[in-house]
């Protein structure tokens, strides 16, 4: 048997060791736990009701009209989800990728749609909001989890109540408030790739019911998993921390106000791509010196310049609400500036052809947004105003390394090569700038009629306005020769242009609910939204490609369930959803360049179910399935993309989850265990064959000891059975028939210190 074949055995073995011995530790108490029917019916229905605020209201999960995933911060915690990245192992219809850099290669998609984000004039489909305030870009939104309340995962469009750029669905996460008693908690987490995380937070009051702090804080650092054979380094690492500091005013019952400062920072060297599949151009790169890494999943690569990825992000929120008797009034102002740097070898092997010194991108946003609601017996009115601002700004330099002449001419050293890609030459610089305003009016009314009839509906008319240009300067020489053959002028400039993108429409939401007096309800919704159009901000694809691109737009139809059975210890949650897109956006990297089309229309059609089921006291089996058809349609513009699945759209998604805690003396112990299985899905926008990812699961697990004092220590692993899959492969850059890709973690596995107070 191979050492390779030998390792995997041995840690499958240690992987079933670990599941069996978390199974173990919870089956005694199973049948022992349920003799005492009592404290059997408080566990079991302790958690039924679950607040949300998909309608801008604290409502019960099962009255809500919405296909939604309400999350706790203690599940965070037990699934040790430490990022949004990682949300997907509690939400089957959610899938989040990353590629070249998180600041720019982030795409959050649900139910199958999302929009790759490399192009900074590119918004997501997806709106992830932190407190009520939307962030813009995908990228400056995949923060990890820290103090959180709640997070709410809202599938379908949802562009009536939050506005522009969530034609898919929102994530809304919502962190914890500051109050008037002390509380927190101090962490610390020590794993393999030497990860170290340190985290806490304290909240308490100022001055007893009027003006309490809240401070929360996290440190992560991890070595990377992808080895570069050139320098020894190790890429994909972590290196970040965050800082949040709140303040809550209370001065009378009918008043308050919150006020958020937070800020993050990132240095990482991210994100390496090892070769998935060599074509024809590899032999040639073995004759320039090059290095071929073996593509069998064993994260190497050969790199000859630095991989980087750089995050800088801070914003000021002030969110306030008044009771004024007849209505409430909210009102939200915001000010986030977030300033990005990547570095990347521009050929992403170690033949010296090209490389990207630093692509820096910026976005800054102000936001202001205020809503009156009133409740009478009959209706719960809600009436909003938005107005957003965003600058958006993008340079970048991508000059010839020493061997480019010889890889571009086919010419062998030391053989003389014509002078068209010196050394040092090519786009100088690449620059890009958008200014943008967004206007909006809004409506949501849920009127009560008899017998558990909700009829809800809303309107939201919005005015979006966007100036941006953009140009690149070059020096490169094959450039600048007169009756050069077009494929041979390589990084040439882009004179200056400028676009201007207006757009108005409205969009809204209609629903039908019946309330059952167990609890639970049926729904149909009828919804429409849109995703934001806008101007090309990549100056190699704008001229002579599309230089302004239009919205997506979105058409739903859900048929929702929600049911407690069997005396509440059984929670089932279904939706039957189909969404009907137009003018998808699409971001296609071609080898050479990214192209943005507005392809004609897509489909996404499904079930999704969820359940709870409370065994018996802390003893609870979770679940859930996704069957998702993402198809495009048969009239798009890219013949090759007639009918097919969506990219990186699985039809079929699955999670199982146990969780538990019994009495050990005076001790708690508890675990968790859950596996996430996603289907085969092509991971390119062009659809290529070689693109696509096979199915796989991923499985993980945590088990731990709770003192008496709040002070409990747990083990924990991630991807325990070490699956090695690629999040988005794509087509190497001028190397036709090779292909890289971005792979997910590896196993990670550690123990976690943690003292609540």
């Amino acid at each position: 048997m191979s050492t390779a074949h030998e390792a995997l055995r041995v840690r499958r073995c240690g992987v079933l060791a670990f599941a069996v011995s978390l199974a173990l530790a919870a089956s005694p108490a199973l049948s022992q736990d349920a003799a005492d029917e009592g404290v059997a019916e408080e566990r079991a229905t302790s958690l039924d009701t679950v607040t949300v605020t998909a309608t801008r209201r604290a409502l019960d999960i099962d009255r809500v009209p919405v296909a939604v995933t309400a999350i706790g911060g203690d599940d965070l915690v037990a699934a040790n989800v430490q990022d949004t990245q990682s949300l997907s192992m509690l939400a089957p219809s959610l899938v989040v990728t990353t590629s070249g850099s998180e600041a720019g290669g982030a795409v959050i998609r649900m139910r199958g749609i999302g929009t790759a984000a490399s192009n900074p004039g590119l918004e997501g489909s997806v709106g992830v909001l932190v407190d009520g305030i939307y962030r813009s870009r995908s990228g400056l939104a995949l923060t990890d989890l820290v103090d959180i309340d709640q997070i709410e995962v809202l599938r379908g469009p949802q562009s009536t109540l939050f506005g522009k750029n969530t034609s898919s669905g929102v994530i809304n996460i919502q962190t914890k408030k500051p109050t008037f008693v002390n509380e927190g908690f101090v962490a610390a987490s020590l794993g393999n790739f030497d990860s170290t995380v340190f985290s806490g937070a304290w909240s308490g009051p100022v001055v007893d019911d009027t003006l309490a702090l809240r401070f929360s804080a996290q440190y992560n650092q991890r070595d990377g998993y992808v080895h570069n054979t050139f320098d020894g380094r190790d890429y994909n690492n972590r290196d970040r921390w965050l800082a949040r500091a709140q303040a809550l005013w209370t001065p009378t019952e009918d008043f308050s106000l919150r006020l958020i400062a937070d800020a993050v920072q990132k240095r990482e060297n991210c994100c390496a791509a090892p070769y998935t599949q060599y074509g024809a151009t590899a032999a040639f790169l073995r004759l320039l010196g090059g290095t071929l890494p073996a593509y069998d999943g064993s994260y190497q690569v050969a790199f000859d310049a630095e991989v980087r990825s750089d995050v800088d992000e801070a914003g000021l929120s002030a969110l306030m609400e008044w009771d004024l008797g007849w209505a409430t009034l909210n009102g939200t102002l915001s000010y986030r500036d977030g300033k990005s740097l990547v570095m990347s070898d521009g050929d992403f092997s170690d033949v010296d052809i090209a490389v990207l010194t630093g692509d820096e991108g910026s976005a800054i946003t102000r936001i202001s947004e205020f809503t009156l609601r009133g409740q009478g017996e009959r209706i719960d009115w809600m009436v909003g105003a938005y107005l957003g601002w965003e600058e958006v700004g993008f340079d970048g330099q991508t000059l010839f390394g020493a061997l480019a002449g010889n890889y571009f001419l086919g010419v062998v050293p030391p053989a003389p090569v014509l002078p068209l890609y010196t050394v040092g030459t090519g786009l100088q610089q690449r620059r890009a700038r958008q200014s943008g305003r967004t206007q909006a009016l809004y409506t949501h009314n849920i009127v009560h009629f008899d017998h558990g009839i909700d009829l809800t509906l809303g309107l939201r008319h919005v005015r979006e306005d966007k100036d941006g240009y953009g140009f690149s300067v070059s020096n490169s020489p094959s450039c600048t020769i007169p009756g050069l053959p077009a494929a041979a002028r390589i990084l040439c400039g882009v004179p200056l242009y400028s676009a201007s993108y207006g757009d108005e429409r409205t969009v809204g939401v209609a629903s039908l609910a019946k309330n059952f007096d167990g609890g639970g309800s049926v729904y149909f919704t009828y919804s429409t939204g849109f995703k934001a159009g806008g101007i090309n901000l990549d100056p190699a694809n704008a001229v002579g490609g599309t230089a302004a691109f239009e919205p997506e737009t979105v058409t739903s139809y859900e048929l929702g369930l929600k049911k407690p059975l069997f005396d509440r210890r059984l929670f089932l949650r279904a939706a039957l959803f189909r969404m009907d897109y137009d003018d998808v956006q699409l971001n296609t990297f071609d080898g050479l360049g990214f192209r943005i089309s507005n392809e004609a229309s897509a489909r996404s059609q499904g079930v999704e179910l969820e359940a709870d089921w409370y065994l018996a006291p802390g003893y609870k089996l979770r679940g859930g399935y996704t069957y998702n058809k993402a198809e495009y349609g048969e009239d798009t513009f890219n013949a090759a993309l007639h009918g097919r699945q969506i990219t990186n759209a699985p039809k079929h998604t699955g999670l199982l989850g146990f969780d538990f805690d019994r009495q050990v003396g005076d001790k708690m112990l508890f675990g968790s265990i859950a596996a996430r299985y996603q289907g085969e899905v092509n991971t390119g926008a062009n659809l290529d064959p070689a693109k696509r990812q096979d199915a796989y699961t991923l499985v993980n697990a945590r088990v731990g000891l709770r003192f008496r004092n709040d002070f409990e220590v747990s083990l924990w692993g991630n991807n325990l059975t070490d699956e090695y899959y690629n999040m988005v492969i794509f087509d190497s850059v001028a190397q036709a028939g090779s292909y890289n890709g971005y792979p997910g973690l590896p196993r990670t596995w550690g123990i976690d210190l943690r003292k609540r107070f």
